[in-house]
């Protein structure tokens, strides 16, 4: 589904506003919308795929796919799109969090009860 370098580009496009309110509202949003890009590009190839997925849900969305991988102009995605696009990178980064905490779990497991059963065995000896 991603090309040869089975990278994602999502570029917001800047869009025009005649008021300084929207204007403001717009940078906002931009701004939020680079940093869903940042952290999406950051994601593996199977995290890709399911950002993929839920774009493919958008009947407006229009995926553009070259050997550079699959480019999607985020600033037309619905609010919608984009709500689940963030809970996904949410729940991503929670996983990798609990990962992390029981990788260290399991090393201070290993730590305190396998280190010690070694030193043991090297003292019998």
């Amino acid at each position: 589904m991603l090309g040869n370098d089975e990278q994602m580009n999502m570029e917001p496009e800047q869009e025009q506003g005649s008021e300084q309110e929207q204007g403001q509202e717009v940078c906002m949003n931009t701004n939020e919308l680079h940093f869903i890009c940042e952290q999406i590009e950051s994601m593996n190839k199977i995290n890709h795929v399911d950002v993929l997925r839920i774009l493919r849900c958008d009947d407006k969305v229009t995926l553009n796919e070259n050997k550079n991988g699959i480019h999607v102009n985020i600033s037309d995605l619905s609010n919608t799109t984009i709500t689940k696009i963030k809970e996904y990178i949410h729940y991503v980064n929670q996983q990798e969090l609990s990962f992390e905490q029981m990788e260290q779990q399991k090393e201070s497991f290993k730590n305190t009860y396998f280190a010690t059963k070694e030193s043991k065995d090297i003292t019998v000896k």
